[in-house]
């Protein structure tokens, strides 16, 4: 059985773990949010527009032309439809770990509540003595 002093080291150390999953559970949040607000900015302003122009209206564009103007925005609407995709499993990774950190921080919870209970029983059972 470890002493109390050695209970309330473990019990410091696990604040400290707390307190460092606590920071990048932060740092993770913020750029989640950033993430996100650059691919709706890339979805609003370059995806949607591009996806949604109709090449076959244009006048000026006859034949190979326009052949070859639809082609490049099919290309376009892909590798962007591509990028959207991957960066939403990037923001679903950042989930879980975010979620993954949660739960750490959970069970150092736990076990410092343990800890102090074990502290509490051997502090009562040397009054005791006394």
């Amino acid at each position: 059985m470890k002493s109390i002093s050695e209970m309330e080291q473990e019990i410091e150390e696990l604040e400290e773990r707390i307190d460092k999953y606590n920071k990048i559970i932060e740092e993770l949040e913020k750029k989640r949010d950033e993430i996100k607000d650059e691919k709706d900015t890339i979805n609003n302003d370059a995806y949607d527009p591009e996806k949604d122009y109709d090449m076959t209206r244009a006048s000026k564009w006859r034949g190979k032309r326009e052949e070859d103007a639809k082609d490049h925005q099919d290309n376009i609407k892909e590798k962007t439809k591509n990028g959207q995709d991957e960066t939403d499993q990037l923001l679903g990774d950042i989930e879980t770990a975010i979620a993954n950190l949660k739960e750490k921080i959970k069970e150092c919870k736990a076990r410092i509540r343990h800890l102090k209970h074990e502290i509490e029983k051997l502090q009562q059972a040397n009054d005791q003595e006394q």
